[in-house]
């Protein structure tokens, strides 16, 4: 049983099995750690963001991602998700600036 797994890194996975894994990632209670870098191109990181943030003990998360075209990134409305747990959360991908000025 891995409900007691408190850190998980995916690094170089198939961004296809994201939604799933993220999905799961609510069952596992002691969380508080989230490393995530896929090997190939994300085309929506809401679904990435929102699955985040629902994660209730999460502290710390990184994310990695690439996207096709930076021209297209989208906006990430931080202010539709509830309080957060996250004290770091570190995105090393293209974002628009217009998602941290609220």
């Amino acid at each position: 049983d891995f409900i007691q797994i408190e850190k998980l890194i995916f690094n170089r996975i198939n961004s296809k099995y994201l939604d799933k894994i993220l999905k799961y990632l609510i069952h596992l209670p002691k969380l508080h750690t989230l490393i995530l870098s896929p090997i190939d191109y994300i085309l929506n990181s809401t679904i990435i963001f929102t699955q985040m943030f629902r994660l209730k003990k999460l502290k710390y998360c990184k994310l990695t991602y690439r996207v096709k075209d930076n021209k297209n990134v989208l906006l990430i409305d931080f202010d539709q998700y509830e309080q957060s747990s996250i004290e770091y959360l570190i995105i090393n991908s293209p974002s628009r600036y217009e998602s941290f000025q609220k």
